[in-house]
């Protein structure tokens, strides 16, 4: 029995990884941009700090069942954490957020499916309106699940830092308003009239030509 043990244990410092199954190597690629402040105990969450470009070819070195520890091509380490109190997925899932064995930046790979000006703003890091869902994620990861649990919604929340919230608001699977404002101060913002506009549009109270009318003033267009 404890000879059992013992090669389980050895299994488990070869693969560094007990929860996640990894490919023999353990090499892989970031899903989406990285924002850290420390690369001690990223949580992404926060948008803050330097950024870990999308694209990145890392090793993952060691999991647990909350974090991840993986070092780029540099030798530089990090430690990317699935925080309990922001997330309601697993390691597993979590995981395949942000790893991949494929780069996504490689030739024909999904970055290349986005626009060119999309292809822009993910580089950069930023979100813009006319963006995709799928350019949103690689441009800023994840939301956290626990204020986003729908990925078919059509409002997502994020943070730029502790108390600055950014609501991403969607219509027909792009952007069209990426709105920060202080999550301790719970203002209307020009995302809640437009669709305070578009729930009356549906109701029939107002045309749709109305609404698009409405919605170009309100975004200043």
């Amino acid at each position: 029995m404890k000879r059992i043990i013992v090669l389980l244990g050895l299994v488990v410092l070869v693969s560094g990884c007990a929860t996640v199954k990894l490919n023999q190597s353990g090499m892989y690629y970031t899903k989406a941009n990285i924002w850290y402040e420390s690369p001690e105990r990223i949580i992404p969450v926060y948008h803050k700090g330097e950024i870990l470009p999308v694209g990145t070819r890392v090793k993952v070195l060691r999991c647990h069942n909350s974090w991840v520890k993986f070092a780029t091509d540099n030798g530089k380490e990090f430690m990317l954490v699935n925080a309990a109190k922001y997330s309601t997925i697993g390691l597993n899932k979590f995981f395949e957020q942000y790893f991949s064995e494929i780069n996504v930046l490689s030739e024909n790979g999904p970055f290349y499916a986005f626009s060119k000006t999309e292809q822009e703003n993910i580089k950069n890091g930023v979100i813009a309106p006319g963006m995709s869902k799928e350019a949103v994620l690689m441009a800023y990861g994840y939301p956290p699940s626990h204020v986003t649990p729908d990925l078919k919604g059509n409002q997502w929340s994020y943070w730029g830092g502790k108390f600055n919230r950014i609501k991403v608001n969607f219509e027909d699977n792009k952007v069209i308003l990426a709105d920060k404002h202080k999550s301790r101060e719970r203002k209307s913002t020009t995302a809640d009239e437009i669709i305070e506009y578009k729930k009356l549009m549906d109701k029939g109270l107002i045309t749709k030509a109305e609404y698009e009318q409405k919605k170009k003033q309100l975004l200043g267009l």
